[in-house]
């Protein structure tokens, strides 16, 4: 092999280690919960330098039947919603479907870095216990779902023992953050699956009225390396040129 042509071959190949995404953090998750109220905690606000991905998002469903007018349109429209109003949440008498939003990526070309989800329940009768299946693809890979594990927040876990069922009104909320950067890079889609909750929640109903889920985040880098990957292919292809003259 010519070591013009050498030359090339090693460019191009450090320029495809150079694309290697980066791997997620560790999760740090939090939960709150309540007995006297079914929106006792506010929204969550954006993380420095990031927006609500999902703010105004249709998701694609899976599984999701309506009971009274519920919604996953009302998961992502920036409110709580009014007190027992299923219209204002996401309910589904089984308990179980799947939410996937897929972000548009022709101008963010690398994806987006995900840095922290907040998910809200609330409702009588003690339908708020959440647990969910967080799941994510690569633009790499988009086709191709990740889990980043099963949460749950169950108010017996919470300090309200026995006697929490008998409360009117209900809420939990959920923050899921990372333990040092983002939770995940160069993401395409984020995925939702909704499960009922386990006989340890003691709950007497064990599907949960979702209010609003966030997930924030912002547009992945192109990391300078890139940059310097594309700046070696110009360099590979001059050197061609010049050899084949």
């Amino acid at each position: 092999m010519k070591a013009s042509n050498y030359l090339i071959v090693s460019l191009l190949a450090a320029t495809t280690a150079l694309s290697t995404s980066l791997a997620s953090a560790s999760i740090v998750q939090t939960n709150q919960a309540s007995i006297t109220s079914q929106t006792a905690f506010p929204l969550a606000s954006a993380p420095g330098g990031t927006t609500n991905l999902i703010s105004g998002m249709a998701s694609v469903d899976s599984g999701f039947t309506s009971a009274g007018g519920s919604n996953t349109a009302a998961l992502t429209d920036n409110t709580h919603g009014a007190d027992s109003s299923l219209p204002a949440a996401a309910y589904d008498p089984d308990g179980t479907w799947t939410s996937t939003y897929t972000f548009d990526t022709t101008v963010n070309t690398a994806g987006y870095d995900l840095v922290q989800v907040d998910t809200f329940a609330g409702w009588t009768t003690a339908r708020s216990d959440q647990k969910y299946e967080l799941f994510y693809s690569t633009v790499s890979a988009p086709s191709t779902f990740i889990s980043l594990g099963v949460f749950h927040n169950y108010l017996v876990e919470e300090g309200f023992g026995p006697s929490y069922p008998s409360a009117s009104n209900t809420s939990t909320h959920t923050k899921l953050s990372s333990s040092g950067g983002a939770i995940v890079s160069n993401m395409k889609s984020l995925r939702f699956n909704v499960m009922v909750v386990d006989s340890s929640s003691i709950s007497p109903n064990p599907e949960t009225v979702f209010r609003e889920w966030q997930a924030f985040g912002s547009p992945t880098p192109v990391p300078e390396s890139a940059t310097g990957g594309l700046l070696l292919i110009g360099m590979a292809a001059a050197l061609r040129r010049r050899t084949r003259r």
